[in-house]
């Protein structure tokens, strides 16, 4: 018996490990499809709370979803390829399929759309911030460029014939990959330092100081998360060489970028802010910062939501997820309580002082 199990065991092969190999395409497909929803739920939020924004905005936003739609589903084909049909066959990760198109290529553009819209954003802050505008708008470009000659060495490697071409396209694809991934942590690093600099630095009110505190935090958060993951994956493309963990933080880049521009947009709906100066000054003001109110009113009217990018104030009604008439309230019907709310003398109720600090 022990003489069997022994030679059982002596033709039995041993697997080797392909960790190193699988887990970066792997973890890379659940997190993009994880951004993809996020995403996606962005997307519906700011369709309900925006429908007046500007059509380039709108244009912007939808062509990214577009884009992205495109991507996930050039990324779903590649994993069915590796580790569907293809499941136990390691040799298949060799072959990059559609990866060359959609990570470099498109990613490289989605991140250059995102951050010259949030240097459309620091010029419209102030004017005169122009020229450090345009040098990450340069950076930006740079970096989509070398995206995109990532991609055409990877496509002509896969159709390549020569195979004295590789030694050359390995230094020419490492100096592509060095200015995307480089570029992209410059311009991420840039974006948050010059907006927090330039809104801690504006001129607004002790009503709004709260506003400008949050939409700096959101773009620190944002930007930095981003240029984090642009500079783990560079570290991991020169510290680990010959493997492929780089793939990993770099095929999830677009998705993050994708996030991050619709983070900053619906950010707009989660600050009320008064339609008249004066009010911010008022107690009343108070009684608009929730989203559930106490007793409503006869003729008062909802609390609205900044809905602008700087420069520009548009009002739509509280978050909702519902849209109303241009300027009217949708009526309901008044419960018991109400009606003797209403019939009996404000002098003598106490219930507006509860009001107050609801």
């Amino acid at each position: 018996m022990s003489s069997t199990t022994e030679a059982l065991n002596s033709v039995t092969p041993v697997v080797p490990n392909y960790s190193h190999t699988v887990s970066p395409y792997l973890v890379g497909t659940l997190l993009d499809f994880f951004f993809f929803g996020t995403l996606l739920a962005q997307v519906y939020v700011y369709r309900v709370c925006f429908p007046k924004d500007r059509l380039g905005i709108k244009f912007l936003v939808y062509f990214i979803l577009l884009a992205m739609t495109l991507f996930i589903c050039l990324h779903a084909a590649d994993t069915e390829y590796w580790f569907g049909t293809g499941f136990g066959q390691i040799e298949r990760f060799a072959d990059v399929r559609n990866m060359d198109i959609y990570a470099p290529i498109m990613g490289s553009f989605i991140a250059m759309l995102v951050q010259i819209f949030f240097c459309y954003r620091i010029v419209v802050i102030r004017r005169a911030a122009w020229p450090l505008a345009f040098l990450i708008a340069l950076i930006s470009m740079v970096q989509c460029a070398g995206g995109m000659g990532w991609g055409v060495l990877e496509y002509m490697d896969v159709n390549a014939t020569d195979e004295n071409l590789d030694d050359l396209h390995d230094r020419e694809r490492s100096i592509f990959i060095h200015l995307e991934l480089i570029g992209d942590t410059v311009a991420n690093v840039l974006i948050a330092i010059t907006m927090t600099y330039l809104l801690l630095k504006a001129d607004v009110g002790p009503a709004m100081r709260g506003l400008v505190e949050n939409v700096v935090r959101l773009v620190v958060e944002t930007n930095i998360f981003s240029a984090t993951i642009a500079l783990l994956s560079f570290l991991l493309f020169v510290g680990i060489p010959d493997t492929s963990y780089f793939v990993c933080p770099a095929v999830i880049l677009p998705g993050i970028y994708a996030n991050t521009l619709l983070a900053s947009l619906n950010s707009r709906a989660t600050t009320p802010v008064e339609e008249d100066s004066a009010a911010d000054a008022s107690p009343a003001h108070h009684r608009h910062t929730s989203f559930v109110s106490g007793r409503d009113r006869a003729g008062s009217r909802p609390p609205v939501y900044s809905a602008s990018s700087p420069g520009r104030v548009l009002n739509v009604p509280a978050m909702s997820f519902a849209r109303r008439g241009d300027g009217e309230e949708t009526p309901r019907p008044r419960t018991s309580m109400e009606n003797k709310w209403r019939d009996e003398p404000d002098s003598e109720s106490e219930y507006d002082d509860e009001e107050d600090r609801v």
